[in-house]
Parts: C-alpha cells; sequence; structure tokens
C-alpha cells in the first residue's frame, strides 16, 4: 500500500513549481508550469496500489491549487503559520475500515484526530483527511460556528460534509454486511453438520406409537387434537418460509451480477468525478470538502461491491446447508402430520364407539320405555343417529379440506412453473399450448369451487341454526312426571323414576354432545371455507397470469407451414366408437327419440301457421283503433317460436350426444362431449341468425312494428341468409378441430374454414353496413353532419377490416387469439342488436301508448260537442325528447354492461400497456418532522387509456345524465321548466368537470403542478377572449339568477321571442316567425329586458275604441262587460273593466281592460274580444264612427262663380245649394 508522504508548503511549491509562475504570464508557460510528473507504481502492481496512487496524485493536485489561489485571493484561512507546517498531508486510505485513523509514515507518529482550529488550516497544508464520523462531524461543528466564512460558502461546505457523512454512514453499514456474511459463512460448515445429524437422528429413529387413548376422555383428546394441528401449522408455515427462501435466494443471485456491474459503473463516474478539474471560482474550504464527500462515495461504493461479492460466497457456502434445513423440515412436517393424523384417527374411533353405545342404550331404553314416555326416548335414538351422520360429515369435511389444501399447493407450484416458464426465451410455444390447455382446466375448477363454496356456506348457516335449535331438545323430569301422572301411571314407583331420570340424562348427554359436535363441524367448516377461498384467489391469480399472456403467444406455426394430420386411425375410432353408443342410447330409451321427433314435426308443421299469423299482426299494426302493445309481444313470441324449430333438433342431439358415452370410457367420453359441445353451440349461433332473420321478415316485427324501411330489411335479409350458410358449417368444424389433440387437424381443416369465416363476415358488413348502401345510406344521409356522417369512413373501415385483421392474425399463427376475439366480436354483435330490438320495443310501447291517449282525447271531444267528429289516422306520435333521450341513455348503459361482460376476461391481456412507460414525476409527501418523502410515478400507456376511457364516459354522461335526471327527478319535485333546465344544465357542467380533472389526474396532471400555468393561460385568454369569458360568466348568472328561463317570452331591444335553448355563449330566441335568434349572454346581463313569464304570467290587454256621439253609453258599457265575461280566456279575477274615458271630437271613448293567464292566451284573446265587439255592436246598432272634421264657410256666394267660371264643365244642379259642406277624411 502507498503510504503518506509529508510534504512541507516550500518544498511542494519547489518541487510543482507552480506558484512561481506569475498569474500575467502566457497561458502555454503557466500551463506548462502546472505540470507535474505522476508518480507510476510499478507494472507488477496491482489494482489497489495503483487506486491509492491515483489518490495521492489526486491529493497533491488539490494542494497545489489551493496554495496557488490563496496568495492571489487573500484568503486569512490558508496563510502559512507554524501549527500548519508541522502537521503532515495525509492522502485518505480508500481501503481501510471505517473508524480507522489513516496509518503514518515509518518513523512518524500516528496522526490523530484534528482539533477543530486544525480544520481550517490557513497558507499551508491542510489538516490531514480522516473519513471518520468523528472527524467529519467534527468539521461539521467548526464549518457550523466559523465566524469568518461567507454564508453561501458555509451553506456549500456543510451540505459536502454532511454528504460525506451519509457515504460515511453507508460505507459502515456495508461493512457490518460483510462481517455478517463472513460470520454465518465460516458458520455453515458447523451447522450444516448439526443438521445433518438431526436428519440422521429423525430417519433413525422408530416411528411414533400409536397415542394412548384408552383412559382420555374425549375433550382430552381433542385438546390434543388441537396442539398437534398448532403444531403442524407451524411446521407447514416453516416449510414455506423455507421455500419462500429457496425462492428469493435464486432470484438474489440472477440479480447480484447486475448489481455488481452497477456498483462498478458508480465507482468508476466517481473515480472520473475526482480526477476532474476543480472550477476556478470554488472556495477552497468547500473544494476540501468536496473532495472529502468524493472520497467517502467512493470508499462506500467499494464497500458496497465487497459486500455483494461476500453474498455470493455466502450463498455458495450455505446452498447444501438450505438443502438439508428443507429436507429436515420436511421430516418434521410429515412427523407433525403424523401425529395430528393420528390424534384425529383416534378421536374418531372413539366418537364412533360412543355413538354405537349411544345406540344401544337408545334401543333399550326405547323398548322399555312407557307408552307415555315412548316419544321421548323415540327422539333420543333420533338424535344419535342424527350425530351419526354428523360424524360422517365432519369427517367429509376433513377430507375435503385436505384435498383442498394439496390442490392449492400444487396449484402455487403450477404457477410458479409456468411464470419460470413464461420468462424463459425460447420456451413460447411450449408455453402457449401449456397455458391454454392449463386456462380450460382453471376455468373449470373455479366453476366447481365456486359452487361449493356456496355450499359451504349455506351449510355454516345449517350448522349455527342447528346449534341454536338444540338448546329445545333438553327435557325437564318434572314434566315427564306429570305426564306420567296425567296417564295414570304412579310416578312414586322407583323403576318408573328410574326411567324418567335415565331418559333425561341420555337427551342431556346426546345433546351436550350434539351441540360440541356442531360446533367443531361449523368450525371445520369455517376452516374448508378458508381454505376454498384461498384456493379460488390463486386460481383467480393464474387465470389473471395466463390471460394477460396467452394471447399475445403463437398457438401454430403460420399458414404456409400447414401440417397435416399425422394419423387419421384415431378419428376413424372414435367415430365409429361413437355411433354403436348413440344406437345403445337409442334402444333404451326409445320414447325420448320418438316424442323428440314428433315435436319436431309438429313445429315443421305450424310453420306456414306462424308466418301467417305475422303478416295478419303486422297488418293490425296499420289499423290505430285496432293496434296496441299486445299485438307486438304476440310477434315477438312467435317470432321466437318459428326460430326454435331447426335449433331445438341441435340442441336435443347435443343432449344425447353428451349423454351416450359413458365417463369410463375415457376417450370416447371426451369425444362425445366435444361434439355435444361443439353442436350446442351451432344450434345457439343457428337460433340467433334464424332469429335475426325472421324479425326482418316482410310484415314481421321490423317493417311492421318498428316501422323500419321495407328496401332495407329486404336487402339485409338477403344477405344475411348466405352468411348463416357459411358461417355455421365454418365455425362448426373450427371449434372441432381447435379442440383436437392433433393440431394437424386444425391446421388442415380448422385455420383455413376460420379464414372463409372472416372473409365472409367482412364481404356481409361491407355490403350492409356501406355509407352509401340501402340499409344505412338513408339515415345518415337524414343526419348529415352527425357524427356517424361525420366518421363513416372511419367506423366503417374499421367494421369491414376487424374480420380481415383477424384472419391475418390467424394466418400468421396467432389462431387462438383471433378465434377468442371474433367469438366476442360476434357475440358483441348480438349484444348490441338485441339492445336494438328493446329499444325499439320501448319506443313503440310508448308510441301505442301516447297514441291510445291521443284517439281518447279525441272521443271525449266528440263526446262533449267541442269539436267535429273527425278520424284520426296518424301512423306516428311523436315522443318528447327527453323520453327518448332516456331510452338512449338506458341502451348505451346496457351495451356497456353488455361489452364488459363480454370483454371482461380479455382485459388482463391488456396489461402490457403498465410496462409502456411514456414519463414520470415526482410526489412530495409531508412526514414527520418536516420530512419531504420523494416518490417518482410513472406514467404508462395503461394511465393514457384510463384517461381516454374517462374522457369518453364523461361526454356520454354530460350528454345523458342531464336528461335522466329531469325525468326521473326533477319533474316529481315542485319545479318550474326554468329551475329544472338550470339543475340540469349546471349538473352537465360539472360532471364535464370532475370528468376532465379525473382524466387528468390519472396522467399525472395535478392541480398543484398546472395551477399557475392555467392561471396564466387564463389571464391570456382574458385578455385574447374576453368577449366569450364574459358570455360564459354571463350564462352562469343567468342559470342561477334566473332573470330568464327556458320557456319564458322575452323582449330585448326590438326583438321579442321564447327562451328555448341557454347555452354557454349565447341563447337562443324562437320570433313567432319560427326564426331562432341567438343572442349572447352579455346582452341579457347587462341590457333590459322584458320578461312576460317572470314571476306572474297574468297579463293585462287594453282595447280602446269609440262610438257615435249620439249613442247609448250604458248599452255600450254594457255590452263591452258581457263579451268580456263571455270569453273563456279572460280572468274573472281581476275582473274585467270598461271606462268612459271621455268626450273626443269624433266619437265617445271607452276603454276594456281584461286579464289572461300567459301571453299564449293574451294574443288569441284580443283577436277574440276584437270579433266579439264588432258583432255585439253591430246586433245592437251601436255604431263605431269613422273620425271627422267640419268645415264651416262664411262666404260661399263670393265665392261660387269663381268655381263655375274655373270648372264650367260642373253641373249647377249637382253643387250644394247650402253654405255647409261636410268633409270626411279617409278610415283609417
Amino acid at each position: 500500500m502507498l503510504q503518506p508522504v509529508p510534504f512541507r508548503i516550500r518544498e511542494l511549491r519547489a518541487l510543482v513549481g507552480v506558484a512561481s509562475a506569475p498569474r500575467g504570464a502566457p497561458r502555454g508557460r503557466r500551463r506548462r508550469a502546472g505540470r507535474f510528473h505522476r508518480l507510476r507504481p510499478p507494472r507488477g502492481a496491482d489494482a489497489a496500489l495503483r487506486r491509492e496512487t491515483v489518490a495521492a496524485e489526486t491529493a497533491l493536485a488539490l494542494l497545489v491549487g489551493l496554495l496557488a489561489a490563496g496568495p492571489a485571493r487573500g484568503s486569512a484561512p490558508f496563510q502559512e503559520s507554524p501549527t500548519s507546517q508541522s502537521q503532515p498531508a495525509v492522502p485518505p486510505s480508500e481501503s481501510r475500515p471505517a473508524g480507522s485513523q489513516p496509518s503514518s509514515a515509518p518513523g512518524s507518529a500516528p496522526t490523530s484526530a484534528p482539533e477543530p482550529a486544525d480544520l481550517l488550516a490557513a497558507e499551508g497544508e491542510p489538516a490531514a483527511v480522516d473519513l471518520s464520523r468523528d472527524a467529519i462531524e467534527a468539521r461539521i461543528k467548526q464549518a457550523s460556528s466559523a465566524t469568518d466564512l461567507a454564508e453561501e460558502v458555509r451553506a456549500e461546505l456543510l451540505q459536502w460534509y454532511r454528504q460525506a457523512l451519509d457515504q460515511v454512514i453507508v460505507a459502515d453499514m456495508w461493512r457490518g454486511k460483510i462481517a455478517d456474511y463472513e460470520k454465518r459463512r465460516a458458520e455453515a460448515p458447523t451447522e450444516l453438520e448439526k443438521v445433518r445429524k438431526a436428519i440422521s437422528d429423525m430417519q433413525a429413529r422408530e416411528p411414533a406409537a400409536a397415542p394412548a387413548v384408552a383412559e382420555r376422555s374425549l375433550e382430552e383428546l381433542n385438546r390434543e387434537l388441537a396442539n398437534a394441528e398448532a403444531e403442524l401449522a407451524e411446521r407447514r408455515e416453516a416449510v414455506g418460509k423455507l421455500e419462500t427462501e429457496v425462492k428469493n435466494r435464486a432470484e438474489r443471485r440472477k440479480s447480484i451480477p447486475g448489481d455488481i456491474a452497477a456498483a462498478t459503473e458508480r465507482l468508476e463516474g466517481a473515480a472520473r468525478e475526482i480526477d476532474a478539474a476543480l472550477p476556478a471560482d470554488l472556495p477552497p474550504p468547500v473544494a476540501v470538502a468536496r473532495r472529502m464527500a468524493l472520497q467517502a462515495q467512493t470508499q462506500a461504493i467499494e464497500s458496497e461491491l465487497r459486500a455483494y461479492q461476500e453474498e455470493q460466497r455466502f450463498y455458495e457456502a450455505r446452498t447444501d446447508l438450505l438443502a438439508a434445513r428443507q429436507e429436515l423440515a420436511g421430516l418434521k412436517l410429515a412427523e407433525a402430520e403424523a401425529a395430528a393424523a393420528a390424534w384425529q384417527a383416534a378421536i374418531s374411533e372413539r366418537r364412533q364407539a360412543e355413538i354405537e353405545r349411544q345406540k344401544k342404550q337408545a334401543q333399550e331404553e326405547l323398548e322399555r320405555a312407557l307408552a307415555p314416555l315412548r316419544d321421548v326416548a323415540q327422539r333420543n335414538a333420533e338424535l344419535v343417529h342424527e350425530r351419526d351422520g354428523l360424524t360422517s360429515r365432519m369427517d367429509a369435511v376433513k377430507g375435503d379440506r385436505d384435498q383442498v389444501q394439496q390442490r392449492l399447493k400444487a396449484l402455487t407450484s403450477d404457477l410458479e412453473g409456468l411464470k419460470k416458464y413464461a420468462a424463459t426465451p425460447g420456451l413460447e410455444d411450449y408455453v402457449g399450448g401449456l397455458m391454454r390447455g392449463e386456462r380450460a382446466e382453471l376455468a373449470k375448477l373455479r366453476l366447481d369451487y365456486e359452487r361449493a363454496l356456496r355450499r359451504i356456506e349455506a351449510e355454516i348457516n345449517q350448522a349455527q341454526l342447528r346449534a341454536a335449535q338444540l338448546a329445545g331438545e333438553e327435557l325437564n323430569a318434572a314434566a315427564l312426571l306429570d305426564r306420567l301422572r296425567a296417564a295414570g301411571h304412579r310416578v312414586d314407583a322407583a323403576p318408573v323414576e328410574a326411567q324418567v331420570q335415565g331418559l333425561v340424562g341420555s337427551r342431556t348427554s346426546v345433546v351436550e354432545q350434539l351441540t360440541v359436535d356442531y360446533d367443531n363441524y361449523g368450525k371445520g367448516l369455517v376452516d374448508l371455507n378458508g381454505d376454498t377461498r384461498d384456493l379460488l384467489a390463486r386460481v383467480n391469480a393464474a387465470l389473471k397470469f395466463i390471460d394477460e399472456h396467452v394471447l399475445w403467444l403463437r398457438s401454430a406455426e403460420p399458414l404456409y407451414r400447414l401440417q397435416l394430420p399425422r394419423d387419421w386411425a384415431p378419428l376413424r375410432t372414435a367415430w365409429s366408437a361413437l355411433a354403436p353408443a348413440l344406437g345403445r342410447d337409442l334402444r333404451v330409451d326409445p320414447v325420448r327419440y320418438a316424442a323428440a321427433l314428433l315435436l319436431l314435426l309438429l313445429l315443421l308443421s305450424i310453420r306456414r301457421r306462424l308466418v301467417a299469423r305475422l303478416r295478419a299482426l303486422g297488418q293490425q299494426t296499420a289499423q290505430p283503433e285496432r293496434d296496441s302493445f299486445l299485438l307486438t309481444f304476440e310477434a315477438l313470441v312467435y317470432t321466437a317460436l318459428y326460430s326454435v324449430i331447426w335449433p331445438s333438433a341441435l340442441w336435443f342431439a347435443s343432449w344425447r350426444v353428451a349423454g351416450a358415452a359413458s365417463p369410463s370410457d375415457e376417450s370416447l367420453y371426451e369425444t362425445s362431449q366435444l361434439l355435444a359441445t361443439a353442436l350446442f353451440r351451432v344450434g345457439r349461433l343457428l337460433f340467433l341468425f334464424t332469429l335475426l332473420r325472421e324479425l326482418l321478415r316482410p310484415w314481421g316485427l321490423a317493417e311492421a312494428h318498428f316501422l323500419w324501411r321495407a328496401d332495407a330489411i329486404r336487402y339485409a335479409r338477403r344477405h344475411l341468409l348466405w352468411l348463416t350458410l357459411v358461417l355455421l358449417p365454418a365455425g362448426f368444424l373450427v371449434f372441432l378441430t381447435d379442440h383436437a389433440e392433433d393440431t394437424g387437424w386444425r391446421d388442415a381443416f380448422g385455420r383455413p374454414l376460420f379464414l372463409v369465416g372472416m372473409g365472409a363476415l367482412a364481404i356481409f358488413l361491407q355490403r350492409v353496413l356501406r355509407p352509401d348502401g340501402p340499409v344505412l345510406g338513408p339515415a345518415l344521409e337524414a343526419r348529415r353532419g352527425g357524427l356517424l356522417d361525420t366518421w363513416r369512413y372511419v367506423w366503417f373501415g374499421t367494421a369491414v377490416g376487424a374480420p380481415l385483421a383477424l384472419a391475418l392474425t390467424s394466418a400468421i399463427g396467432y389462431h387462438y387469439t383471433a378465434a377468442q376475439i371474433a367469438s366476442r366480436l360476434v357475440e358483441s354483435g348480438f349484444a348490441g342488436l338485441t339492445l336494438l330490438v328493446l329499444h325499439a320495443l320501448l319506443v313503440r310501447w310508448l308510441m301505442v301508448a301516447q297514441r291510445r291517449l291521443h284517439l281518447q282525447q279525441q272521443q271525449r271531444k266528440r263526446a262533449a260537442g267541442e269539436a267535429e267528429a273527425q278520424e284520426t289516422a296518424e301512423r306516428i306520435v311523436a315522443i318528447s325528447d327527453q323520453t327518448r333521450r332516456i331510452l338512449n341513455s338506458l341502451t348505451v348503459l346496457g351495451l356497456v354492461l353488455g361489452f364488459w361482460i363480454i370483454w371482461a376476461d380479455m382485459l388482463p391481456a391488456l396489461s402490457f400497456m403498465e410496462k409502456v412507460r411514456l414519463w414520470s414525476y415526482t410526489v412530495e409527501t409531508a412526514g414527520a418532522e418536516d420530512a419531504v418523502t420523494k416518490t417518482v410515478v410513472t406514467i404508462t400507456l395503461a394511465h393514457l387509456a384510463l384517461a381516454t376511457i374517462i374522457l369518453i364516459a364523461t361526454l356520454v354522461l354530460a350528454r345523458n345524465i342531464p336528461g335522466v335526471l329531469e325525468i326521473v327527478v326533477l319533474q316529481r319535485l315542485p319545479l318550474d321548466a326554468g329551475a329544472r333546465f338550470a339543475i340540469s344544465t349546471v349538473a352537465r357542467y360539472l360532471i364535464t368537470a370532475v370528468g376532465v380533472v379525473a382524466a387528468f389526474s390519472s396522467i399525472g396532471a395535478r392541480w398543484s403542478q398546472v395551477q399557475w400555468l392555467v392561471a396564466a393561460f387564463g389571464v391570456g385568454l382574458g385578455f385574447g377572449l374576453q368577449e366569450i369569458f364574459a358570455n360564459f360568466v354571463s350564462g352562469l348568472v343567468i342559470l342561477f339568477e334566473r332573470p330568464i328561463r327556458v320557456g319564458d317570452i322575452v323582449t330585448i331591444g326590438d326583438q321579442s321571442g321564447t327562451v328555448t335553448r341557454i347555452r354557454i355563449r349565447a341563447t337562443t330566441l324562437t320570433n313567432a316567425d319560427r326564426k331562432e335568434l341567438i343572442i349572447p349572454n352579455k346582452e341579457f346581463v347587462t341590457g333590459r329586458i322584458i320578461n312576460w313569464t317572470l314571476s306572474d304570467p297574468i297579463l293585462r290587454l287594453v282595447i280602446r275604441l269609440g262610438v257615435a256621439h249620439g249613442s247609448d253609453t250604458r248599452l255600450a258599457r254594457d255590452l263591452l262587460l258581457k263579451v268580456a265575461n263571455a270569453n273563456q280566456r279572460v280572468l274573472v279575477d281581476p275582473p274585467p273593466q270598461v271606462l268612459f274615458q271621455e268626450f273626443g271630437e269624433s266619437a265617445l271613448l271607452f276603454e276594456l281592460s281584461v286579464y289572461f293567464n300567459g301571453i299564449e292566451n293574451w294574443a288569441i284573446g284580443r283577436h277574440e274580444l276584437n270579433m266579439a265587439i264588432d258583432e255585439a255592436f253591430r246586433a245592437a246598432g251601436v255604431e263605431i264612427p269613422f273620425p271627422q272634421r267640419d268645415i264651416h264657410i262664411r262666404s260661399a256666394e263670393a265665392v261660387l262663380p269663381l268655381i263655375r267660371e274655373q270648372n264650367p264643365q260642373l253641373e249647377p244642379q249637382r253643387r250644394p245649394a247650402a253654405a255647409r259642406a261636410r268633409v270626411a277624411n279617409p278610415r283609417e
């Protein structure tokens, strides 16, 4: 090891020659002045010596830099002093143990820990670098109390010292581990010898004798069994811990090389950082502290590396010891199991013997019991037999629990092996086949144990109930004596009293023992319930693991490597054996086959009648007076009955094929079960396709009842026929070949037929779902610009491309994945069609109900004479938007639930998205004593998918929940339309806000992180889009303050209309011309508006009119009041009022004031009143005069000659002779 060499400052400067270079010298000269030759160790030196040399060189370079910078800076802490000249500069030894002092040079005194005054020595060599904990803490204390340091320098100095202290603590921790590994490695041979001796002793020991049970009671035996079971549980736990240790040790031995490589890389990085040049402006004390921290870090990493190496040696040295401990634990477990089994057998034997004794005693008591007590003795015998049966059930529970535990252990082992194989490269094909087989078995196992779990829980309840009922089985000797006395027996006789006491004692004994047995039985059931739940949890974990991986593993070779079946003999053998089995089944029960055949022939014979009845029902729906929903229900029943004819034949065949073979013949039984399942599935598929075709039959449900377009129905029905003929045989053969043992059948027949089926499905979807086709073309045209129309090429391409993509997936080898997805796609399609039919049925029911209501109203009008008799032949009655909205919401909810049920077991396959990392962020959590814990959270593709789902769900909920809320809740509350609209709108805003916040939170965009960005963005938008924000805030004010509401009639400026919508930016008014006026919300808040229906809907109408001078004013007043009171729209309170206003120039002016409820009555009421007033005045002869004016001419005689001269054509006889002429103005 390189020993530290003391240097004095002047000697060091003379050696290096760096201080003599003036600061103004050229760069080259200064660079040459700073050079010095490294101390090269011999070529044969080891790595440790080289590291010591590098450390010494680096220390020298640091001292040179400090000495060169000290005089120029004029810093006091590094002035030469006599004290510092006598202290040696000792480079740290990185390989010495923690807490040890650096060794001095030969012949020098040992270096002690530096005094506080020496920690920041000036102008001389710094104090010896000591990396002990005490030395660093002393430096921290000295730096904290130093008064001649700047605060920035002090903070940085303390930071480096604390880092050095942390690294020293870490190094001590690693050294502790090294010592522990070395100690336990040295103890391994001794421990191995002890364990092997214990194993030899146990193997040489004689088997334990059966426990002595003759002198022990049943209660004592139960206590011994409880102790033995407790010991058995401890031994099992010990074995489990050792198995976990073996697993963890194997995983740890695999990860140690990676840890060593990472630590080596960190060590090299620390060495490079030590060798790096210091910044020119770094204060000298900080440079020393930084150097100490880096050296401490290097020391800690070296200790970590050595700990890893010792850990490897430790595992190697104790491998045999761990195996021996496992063997010893297994022997102890077997011994504990044998002891528990022995005690259990003893208890069972003792209990059975006691039950036999009780049986014998009960029979004897029954034989000699008196007549009044015979029922008591009989009940005692029944309780004894009940206990006998309970004992058998207790033994069965014990056996079931052992079986569950064994299966749980086997399943745990299988799952570990499966995970091991899945993590091994190159075994994908093998693991894929293994997973597919295991998944089928595990799915069946889960169903079996779920049923068993329900049965166990029911038995637990029954056991608890029965244990509570046993309290009522106790006997009372006095009551039995009273019964005997009432029957005329002498109760004072000794035999009678002894018989009563015997019956009471027997009853008490058997009830107590039966209660204890039921208690033990319940405990056993509870334990079995817990073990079964553990098994189910492990089964679900295994299924989840398989579902996560099985879809992404190739199940076959690519199709171009097609392999034909290797042997045709098994197929011929299986089918040739199945035919005789079916023949035997026919001979055993021919009545069953005959009944099925007769039923099939009966259904076939009524097919024409069913079709005729469907046509008749459809024609009746065209007659409104005869239409009802019962016609639709009847048509649905007939359609289902027609569709089930041929599928029922397949289901009967499936039933008989499944029961034809005996489970004893394993090969034939498997073949029959496979064929039966295939027949049942193809029968179900045939039923669905047939039902869909019959729904689309002419005059069927779709055309006559749901009012779907006839041309689209015929087009879809025609293409559905050939699709059925292709998919049914293809699906049948694909299922058979996929489950065959020989994969050649799948490759030769199954996969090509699967490609044919997917191609046929793609062609069907292309023709039926074509955006410009007869099925969807008119619907998209009617909703041009809608969501479906905008994205028509996207969803059409997806629908057509999905089967083709699945065909390609199967062709390249992922046939299992393609088949699973294809089956679920078909199920999803039928689920969507089912919900569509249900939605159509609900719409049909509402339409029929509204039509019936409309007809009833027309009949009431005709009966009351208020309207002329007129037949109503409306075909479609409009359903309110809210009702349609809630139906759509229920349909969407049902669709989501259906898709979830169908695709739930495939969702774990998407867990790969959790491994696709996108970005990460740090979360700070406040702890105790102001400590802050930082946690790095990684955002994966799964988080992004979750955020997308949340946004889609938010959109759907925001569109549908307000309507549902209004129909289900708000309409039942005493709220007007405006209040309901305001609540629904606020609910929509809240749903949107919560959904957006939840979506962004799921990808790490928390409010505390983005609030400043949102604030800045908001300020920018506030300036740029201030009008938009003003209208948005005004919209909120309108919703909460409600100066206007939906349905109100308002006037703003010169525009009037009805409020139809209040949106985020603007409000929509519909005027009398049915034109929609879009008015910004700010106009309603800052401007003046007239709300005709805000708080009081009552409006006054004033009609001003005049009658001719000389008319009867009282008659005019009475006529006006009569007309007003006769109008049904005029309110009685406030009453109508007629006022004689004034004497006008042309008429006597009257004013009629009436009140209406609502502006809709106001407009039509004004018309009706005007018409009625005109008719009444005409009938009464009251004149409504024209406006007129009298002109008096005083000098008519002088003017007439002049008029004749200017107008000679005027005839004198037609001119007025009087001096007065009346000139009437035209009527306005």
